[in-house]
């Protein structure tokens, strides 16, 4: 019988795959942090995690990853720089 559920991981406990990183460091990396496109993407990318998380918290029955969708959230137009479209 097949299961409805998706298992990602095979592990129940998520803290053991826990990454530690910094969305800012990693964002630096790729913009000037002098630029204007650095100051666009951060503020972008804040007001984007402001709502993200404000969402997930309503939804705590399914006991969202804070962590993972704030770091989601200030990395998801990364790669907005490398994109040749209006």
């Amino acid at each position: 019988m097949q299961s409805d559920k998706i298992t990602l991981c095979p592990c129940n406990d998520r803290d053991d795959h826990k990454v530690e990183m910094d969305p800012l460091s990693i964002i630096k990396k790729y913009f000037d942090p002098a630029s204007p496109a650095f100051d666009i993407l951060v503020r972008h990318s804040a007001a984007v995690t402001v709502k993200a998380l404000a969402i997930a918290q309503r939804l705590e029955h399914f006991r969202p990853d804070l962590e993972f969708i704030s770091q989601a959230a200030m990395l998801h137009d990364i790669g907005i720089v490398f994109v040749n479209e209006p």
